[in-house]
């Protein structure tokens, strides 16, 4: 069964783990920080917006993927001239397994 198959509230799930919660926060990999942005990117929902949202906060104070998620995302958010209402990003985030 795919994601989009069963919807089990996975996503609400995990932010409500990483939320304020530092030693996970601290865990977190380039690799995974790059998955939770592409479904954000796919899906365009507000819990993938709260997922994000809640790996660069920790009680209130930026944590080390603040930096990291800004970066790839104004990287990967150019404008793509073919699209007539400048929303649509050119190119999708970067999914570099290499490291």
């Amino acid at each position: 069964m795919t994601e989009g198959d069963c919807d089990i509230g996975s996503e609400e799930t995990l932010t409500e783990l990483i939320d304020n919660n530092k030693k996970i926060l601290e865990r977190i990999d380039e690799q995974t920080v790059n998955k939770f942005l592409k479904m954000l990117y796919d899906e365009k929902e507000a819990k993938y917006v709260k997922l994000v949202s809640a790996l660069v906060l920790c009680n209130g104070q930026a944590v080390p993927n603040q930096e990291l998620i800004s970066k790839l995302m104004l990287a990967n958010l150019e404008p793509n001239l073919d699209d007539p209402d400048g929303d649509t990003p050119s190119n999708e985030f970067a999914t570099d397994n290499s490291s």
